[in-house]
């Protein structure tokens, strides 16, 4: 490999492998490969022919083009981009790694500040060459921090087979649940064996509709509906979105007394809700985000036989997951007020969460909520008698390096030293995807998926 120091006085510097001195340099560095590379600080640029525009400080390679940085890589047919300290550019029929997805696209563009945009490829975590599974995409948005992916027209091919085309699909790296699996099969002690499944679909750019079905043995046809619209009218400096919700007999288990819960189902005839999207706040302090969310809708209780109205609205604030060694931390503070006809309900709640740096050992979670409520409600699933909650979990393999994992989370209701529910999860892991089976004690009921791995 030869490395071609490029002076900035030079306007137009170009660099092939049949250039008399670049062939006198490969002699004399007695290297294997006969193609230009460039280099600075942050990432390098290797390639057939580079051209260096310094006066406007553009960067064009053509032929197996290859740029890395400290995480991420590319290899593509050419390159177009800016020449500064970072990459800001744009590659054609590419394909690579932004840590922790490989991707490939006809056209990938990369912003300054970290995040990509792709046309036309395919996104996965598997490494393989044939990958296990790979979500197919029209377009695709990466968050600068690569913790949000956003995919747009979207395909899946697991195992080589084409199961699902949605409009749009999310992934936050954080979340505990990543599904791939868009059909999840089930039990519950309610709709005996089960499937459930979620339609998302976008009907034009800011309009997206939502379907949820589950149906089972015990012959109960549970769903929802959900349009939202994200508007173009800007409330200080941002777009709120709003929603419809129609519920049909969605299940809720409150609870009663310590570790007893009740069985409520209940249907939204519909509800509306108005979302302002997350404002970063405290930037000092490591962005914290705020949101705030009002909701009105029409409610029937089967069970009680009630019908009422419900307005309410939440102020929710959450700070970053802060890792500090090998431990997470992560602090959400919340106040909502509910509105009856004659009746007002209040509840505020902070939650303290810490959580071991996930790898594949040993992995442990703590997070301690106190919630403080005030007035009444006539439904029964909006009570909640919980003030003092400790959730526990711990997650580990059966034994080293072994692909099954066992996880146990309990729930506990400290005022009363009472256990309110217990969830025990098996798990296998294969490459890049986590077979799992998942047992819950409050609901008595079973599921299975399949989730992505990003470790």
């Amino acid at each position: 490999m030869t490395t071609l120091k490029i002076q900035p006085q030079d306007n137009v510097i170009r660099y092939t492998y049949i250039i008399i001195l670049l062939a006198i340099l490969h002699f004399a560095f007695a290297q294997d490969d006969e193609r230009a590379y460039i280099k600075n600080d942050t990432y390098s640029i290797t390639a057939d022919s580079v051209e260096l525009d310094s006066k406007n400080k553009i960067i064009k390679a053509d032929g197996k083009v290859m740029i890395k940085d400290i995480d991420n890589y590319f290899a593509a047919d050419s390159l177009f981009m800016k020449y500064e300290k970072s990459f800001n550019g744009e590659l054609h029929n590419a394909s690579g790694y932004v840590k922790p997805f490989y991707i490939t696209g006809t056209v990938i563009m990369i912003s300054e500040d970290g995040g990509a945009n792709l046309h036309s490829g395919t996104v996965t975590t598997c490494k393989n060459k044939n990958p296990h599974y790979c979500f197919i995409v029209n377009n695709l948005n990466l968050s600068p921090d690569h913790t949000e992916l956003y995919l747009d027209k979207v395909g899946l091919k697991i195992f080589g087979i084409s199961l699902t085309t949605s409009t749009e699909y999310k992934i936050n790296v954080n979340d505990e649940q990543k599904e791939i699996l868009p059909i999840i099969p089930g039990y519950s002690r309610l709709d005996g064996m089960f499937i459930e499944t979620a339609l998302p679909y976008k009907i034009v750019d800011n309009l997206k509709s939502e379907t949820t079905i589950r149906y089972g043995t015990g012959d109960i046809l549970r769903g929802s509906e959900t349009l939202t619209y994200k508007t173009p009218l800007k409330l200080a400096g941002i777009n709120p979105t709003v929603s419809v919700t129609a519920d049909y007999r969605k299940d809720s288990q409150y609870n009663i007394a310590g570790g007893i819960y009740r069985n409520q189902t209940y249907s939204k005839l519909p509800e509306y809700s108005l979302t302002l999207p997350k404002i970063r706040v405290f930037k000092l302090a490591g962005q914290w985000k705020l949101t705030g969310k009002a909701n009105y809708g029409d409610y029937v209780e089967y069970l009680s036989g009630i019908h009422s109205t419900r307005g309410d609205g939440i102020l929710l604030l959450d700070s970053p997951r802060k890792i500090i060694g090998d431990t997470a931390v992560k602090l959400e503070m919340a106040a909502q007020k509910f509105y009856y006809p004659g009746l007002t309900r209040g509840t505020n709640y902070v939650r303290f969460t810490l959580d071991k740096k996930k790898d594949e050992g040993f992995y442990w979670k703590a997070a301690y909520k106190h919630q403080h409520d005030s007035g009444g409600s006539p439904f029964f699933f909006d009570r909640n008698l919980l003030k003092d909650e400790l959730e526990t979990g711990i997650e580990f393999n059966i034994w080293r390096k072994s692909p099954w994992r066992i996880g146990y989370t309990n729930i506990q209701d400290l005022n009363n030293g009472k256990s309110n529910d217990t969830q025990i999860k098996l798990k296998y892991s294969l490459d890049c995807m986590n077979y799992k089976i998942i047992y819950s004690r409050a609901t008595e009921s079973a599921w299975f998926g399949i989730e992505m791995r990003l470790e």
